[in-house]
């Protein structure tokens, strides 16, 4: 499914440039996430190799593209809530064994932060222009399969930026570092995807970059038309 790709390949194609010039990378990584940033590499490192995988990705770069989409969260809250999660030194669920013991400033700015996340997920893929791109349908179901999950229906009966009584934040504490973290990992993964599908998206409409299509192994067909190294 993946391309196998070398060292010098990479330094070959300008993939990360070097010291005194950027690279590809440095094009495109507009993401608003480390995360996102963190992604983004790896897919450069690791190019897809099948027809239906790389024209499914460049289907829901081009529609997003297409739609202007714009990162719909905002990052220095998306990095609030990066910094609390790492506060989990406790992998248990055993609430006894919490984890890292946060004060109550730092309790209700994460709590608050993923709760704002939750609920702007929750919008940008109930949107009907989302809902209708077909290739990122598989995504988009299992961003709202985990949304579902019953641990996390309070949180998204509660107001973004609500201010919530000390019970409320130190059981949503317990809820989002201890009992689902694992949970609220896959949903920031999605998060970090739907980052570089939007980082890439923005590069296109500004350069005015087309989305070639990839055809089946073995039809050695190249047609080419105003094409550049970026």
């Amino acid at each position: 499914m993946f391309l196998q790709t070398d060292e010098q390949t990479i330094e070959d194609l300008g993939i990360f440039g070097k010291q005194n010039s950027g690279g590809i990378f440095d094009l495109y990584n507009s993401a608003h996430t480390r995360g996102g940033e963190e992604m983004l590499k790896t897919l450069f490192r690791s190019p897809l190799s099948d027809q239906d995988t790389i024209n499914q990705r460049s289907s829901i770069i081009a529609h997003f593209a297409d739609m202007k989409a714009v990162f719909p969260f905002d990052s220095s809250s998306f990095d609030a809530a990066e910094r609390y999660l790492l506060n989990n030194s406790g992998r248990s669920k055993d609430t006894s064994s919490h984890t890292t013991v946060l004060n109550e400033k730092e309790m209700h700015n994460g709590v608050t932060a993923i709760i704002g996340i939750l609920w702007r997920t929750r919008e940008f893929i109930d949107s009907p222009a989302v809902n209708a791109i077909t290739a990122y349908r598989d995504e988009r179901e299992a961003i709202a399969m985990l949304l579902a999950d019953a641990a996390f229906e309070p949180a998204l009966k509660e107001k973004p930026q609500a201010k919530l009584p000390y019970p409320a934040i130190t059981a949503y504490d317990v809820l989002f570092r201890v009992r689902e973290h694992e949970k609220i990992k896959k949903l920031f993964a999605h998060i970090y995807a739907l980052d570089v599908y939007l980082s890439v998206a923005e590069v296109a409409v500004k350069r005015n970059f087309v989305f070639p299509t990839a055809l089946e192994k073995g039809l050695n067909i190249l047609n080419l038309s105003g094409v550049y190294h970026p």
